[in-house]
């Protein structure tokens, strides 16, 4: 019998110690990309956010930073479509793309999905993706109208981080941002970088 209970107490320790592993290393990770979110703000270079910013006369510009390699980028452009079809009103839209894809295919998503405010942006050299310390593809980014970043990061916690999710952290932030509110602490999974580069 005292060899059950002492069988039954290590199971319920190694859970336990399970459990707080697995926490602990959650929160290591968050304190990791919350500091590399403070670092990548204090990289970016002001000068670009102006640039892309000086156009538009509404209260935020939403970037969609595409990878035509990425297996889920698709997925991107569902979030992206949804969030354009809400908030086009308020909200100036963008897709950013590189030399994976050519300018007409770009303009081609554009018209099949009927995004006609939305504008294509060469970023060939990469020169956009590294004024704003972006490392991995897709990406969203909500500048304010006041040229300062908002937001920069996946679209939702899945497993594939850049499609439809549970939690889609760019109308979370875009919604904060309209209404005169706090990016709210989402956690890491809006950082943690994706496969696609």
């Amino acid at each position: 019998m005292l060899n059950k209970s002492i069988l039954f107490l290590s199971f319920i320790a190694a859970g336990f110690l399970i459990v707080f592993l697995f926490k602990w290393q959650e929160d290591a990770q968050e304190q990791y990309y919350q500091s590399l979110s403070k670092s990548r703000k204090n990289n970016i270079d002001k000068n670009w956010l102006k640039k892309l910013t000086k156009d538009t006369n509404k209260t935020a510009l939403y970037l969609h930073f595409t990878n035509e390699r990425c297996p889920y980028n698709d997925l991107g452009y569902e979030s992206f479509i949804s969030l354009y079809e809400q908030f086009a009103k308020e909200v100036s839209f963008a897709i950013v793309y590189d030399k994976s894809q050519t300018h007409e295919q770009i303009e081609n998503i554009i018209k099949t999905h009927g995004l006609e405010q939305v504008k294509a942006i060469c970023d060939e050299e990469g020169k956009i993706r590294k004024a704003l310390s972006i490392h991995s593809l897709p990406r969203a980014v909500i500048i304010s109208n006041k040229s300062e970043l908002f937001y920069e990061g996946n679209y939702n916690h899945s497993s594939i981080l850049c499609g439809f999710g549970s939690i889609d952290y760019g109308r979370v932030a875009l919604s904060a941002l309209l209404k005169g509110e706090e990016l709210p602490q989402i956690g890491y999974f809006v950082l943690k970088e994706t496969d696609c580069i």
